[in-house]
């Protein structure tokens, strides 16, 4: 009977006795360049690397799952066609040359993105392992504070996973991807920055 009571003791108290770790990291690194839509079927925008930032709180109740909260900023270059008109289309027109609706004019401008998200974290390696695999997702909320045509608070969805490795002591490098989907149509609606960083 002593042994049940101290069984059922344990099973009670574990949860509130599993391993917790506070951990903090901060990354820098670029956003994948990419094609963005324009609103016409035939004509795209671009964005460039730029850079991107990211300071983190994490907290783990398992070994196998935790919370993270995040702090990032990032900036690059959107180029977006924003005039077009009517071009006659020659019989045999030269390399490049644009007939039918074309555009006439592009713009192109910065874009700055601050945001805050929280994060549930999952890791996929046993503790065991040299080589740490996490996957994340969460909700966010993003202020666009430049922009060539509107400063906008948006809220937001984001996924990602990394990958980790012991440098020294309680220091991990990471290496991490992660896709940002901002929920209105102002363009640009999504980001994919990748970050290097340390992690204690």
């Amino acid at each position: 009977m002593k042994s049940i009571a101290l069984g059922v003791s344990l099973l009670l108290v574990w949860p509130v006795s599993a391993p917790c770790q506070t951990t903090y990291s901060f990354g820098g690194g670029l956003n994948v360049a990419r094609t963005v839509p324009t609103g016409y079927s035939f004509y795209h925008g671009s964005t460039t690397q730029g850079f991107a930032l990211q300071a983190s709180l994490g907290r783990s109740h398992s070994r196998r799952l935790g919370w993270r909260l995040d702090v990032f900023a990032s900036q690059f270059q959107l180029t977006l066609p924003t005039d077009f008109a009517g071009v006659l289309c020659q019989s045999n027109p030269s390399p490049g040359t644009c007939c039918g609706i074309c555009p006439t004019r592009t713009a192109n401008g910065l874009v700055g993105v601050i945001g805050v998200a929280m994060n549930q974290l999952v890791n996929v390696t046993p503790a065991a392992f040299p080589v740490g695999m996490y996957l994340m997702w969460g909700a966010e909320t993003d202020y666009m504070y430049q922009h060539p045509d509107v400063r906008a608070l948006r809220l937001g969805a984001s996924v990602g996973g990394g990958l980790t490795l012991p440098v020294a002591g309680h220091f991990h490098a990471f290496v991490e991807a992660r896709y940002h989907h901002f929920v209105d149509a102002i363009t640009p609606t999504s980001l994919l920055p990748v970050t290097v960083g340390l992690r204690m």
